[in-house]
């Protein structure tokens, strides 16, 4: 059987999304400012992220590929999930 890539996986995050960014052993939440599309090496999504929960000098937006966030499903369940139920398990998949 064989192995998708990490690029070969495509993920379709939308603006408003509640993400986790993981740095080493912190974990970053932000919201998603700007969906860039799928510009990145390999045709990767790219989307900017603002960080919340911190003051205005530490929200500047800056880009990631999609691949490396996660959804943070605290806050994105309530919102994505009644719109698509099936989401729910594809994220945790």
């Amino acid at each position: 059987m064989a192995v998708k890539s990490r690029s070969a996986v495509r993920r379709k995050l939308k603006v408003g999304d509640h993400v986790v960014l993981h740095l080493g052993e912190r974990d970053v939440f932000a919201d998603v400012v700007e969906d860039r599309g799928f510009i990145g090496v390999g045709g990767r999504q790219l989307v900017a992220i603002r960080r919340t929960g911190v003051g205005p000098e530490l929200s500047e937006p800056y880009e990631v590929p999609a691949e490396e966030l996660e959804l943070d499903l605290r806050k994105t369940r309530s919102t994505r999930a009644k719109q698509n139920p099936r989401l729910v398990q594809r994220v945790r998949a």
